[in-house]
């Protein structure tokens, strides 16, 4: 096996907004109320419900297990061989079935309309 031509190094990096907004004016009350500093508490809100998160959290962990499943160890930078053979099926399962799940969060949760 050459691995010039016959492999490449992959990565995937998976990031996602929180869904959390720093709530300034119930921080102050927490703190006026109990008279404590306003640094001792910090209160976020959460903008979507639980349910949301748990989708969205299941989509990035199948898209990390389908990388992990086509590719196999390289560096401790987080590079890992990805055989050509397989490049198909890889680039498939990443695009196609994290789009799919995406859309359907943003249909569901967020009122997005689709056409």
């Amino acid at each position: 096996m050459n691995l010039t031509h016959d492999a490449m190094l992959v990565s995937l990096r998976i990031t996602a907004w929180s869904g959390r907004l720093y709530d300034r004016e119930a921080s102050t009350h927490v703190a006026v109320h109990h008279e404590a500093s306003t640094a001792a508490g910090r209160y976020n809100k959460c903008l979507l419900p639980r349910t949301a998160f748990a989708a969205i959290n299941a989509t990035m962990s199948a898209g990390r297990t389908a990388h992990y499943a086509n590719t196999l160890p390289w560096d401790d930078q987080g590079s890992r061989l990805l055989p050509v053979a397989n490049y198909e099926r890889y680039t498939g399962e990443i695009d196609t079935g994290t789009a799919v799940k995406w859309l359907g969060i943003a249909v569901k949760y967020l009122g997005i309309r689709t056409f």
